[in-house]
């Protein structure tokens, strides 16, 4: 099954979260939180695995309301006003399948706010706008909060 499990190094800082919090007014509900990890930000939030330990937690109080596999979402076509998905740093980004089920379950004109070390590409979506996270202390690396929308229609959303 893909999608992450929780570690604490993978939570996202402060200024990572407030990046994000700044972008909610611009997307529609219901927002889906796709590899949601610790967060608690989002409508719907679906990640491989649930937190035992909630405690350990606390500051980033989330945890998924849904587990599943992010390159096979359990939602049907259209539902989504928006998608946030912050997929694993180990995803191969030459695997469409991830953005081709984000794109899916949007409605039409939904946003899909990215977080990863790469740029998404489809057909179906246009990108607004970027921002590059320096990620980490021991090994930093750099990833891309990119703000895209669908931009064009599937069979899907007009079923």
């Amino acid at each position: 099954m893909a999608g992450s499990y929780f570690k604490v190094c993978w939570l996202w800082t402060k200024a990572n979260i407030n990046s994000v919090l700044k972008a909610l007014p611009e997307l529609n509900h219901p927002i889906y939180h796709i590899c949601s990890g610790c967060s608690d930000i989002g409508d719907v939030r679906l990640d491989m695995s649930f937190i035992k330990n909630v405690e350990m937690f606390r500051e980033h109080r989330g945890t998924p309301t849904l587990r599943g596999d992010m390159t096979r979402l359990p939602f049907k076509s259209g539902v989504a006003g928006s998608v946030i998905c912050d997929p694993p740093y180990y995803y191969d980004f030459t695997d469409s399948r991830l953005i081709d089920e984000l794109v899916r379950i949007c409605k039409p004109k939904a946003k899909i706010l990215f977080i990863a070390p790469w740029i998404p590409a489809n057909k179906n979506i246009s990108l607004i706008n970027t921002e590059v996270w320096k990620v980490g202390k021991n090994r930093p690396y750099v990833k891309i909060r990119s703000l895209l929308y669908k931009s064009n229609g599937q069979l899907s959303d007009y079923a």
